[in-house]
């Protein structure tokens, strides 16, 4: 930590990746993985103590996948009680939670590439989601999963 004239400039996280390790800079030593799930955790203390209305999580949960994705999605579903949750996600175990699912995607219009949103029902939301799960090609196999995650 830096203390100038105008209070604190910067902080630097230590963190211990494995039980009897050292102390070492987070930026240095974390994956992608371990560094988004850090910032999960602050991020949530910070709005669960700041009491606030609107939690946006853009991609937070690169670099996880499997249980550590699961339950990163139940922590947001159990703060969607409290405050709006925004998450941008292209995990299957994440976006399966959700209480409301839209697509974004682009799309030429006039020569001008354009942002599109909607907001989609079941059938889509499946799609989508076995779409996250899948290859090329959208298998019964992956519909079926979905399926089983949105359950």
């Amino acid at each position: 930590m830096v203390l100038g004239e105008d209070g604190l400039d910067s902080v630097e996280f230590m963190i211990s990746l494995n039980e009897g390790e050292p102390l070492k800079a987070l930026a240095k030593v974390a994956s992608g993985g371990e560094k988004a799930r850090f910032m999960f955790a602050l991020k949530s203390l910070y709005a669960i103590n700041s009491d606030l209305s609107l939690l946006v999580f853009d991609e937070i949960d690169i670099g996880i996948s499997g249980k550590t994705a699961t339950k990163m999605a139940n922590v947001m579903k159990r703060h969607a009680k409290t405050m709006q949750i925004l998450v941008i996600t292209h995990l299957p175990q994440v976006a399966a939670k959700a209480d409301y699912h839209y697509a974004i995607y682009k799309e030429l219009v006039d020569k001008r590439m354009q942002t599109q949103i909607n907001i989609l029902n079941f059938e889509e939301r499946t799609l989508a989601i076995a779409s996250m799960l899948s290859d090329d090609e959208i298998t019964p196999f992956a519909i079926e999963q979905a399926k089983k995650l949105l359950s």
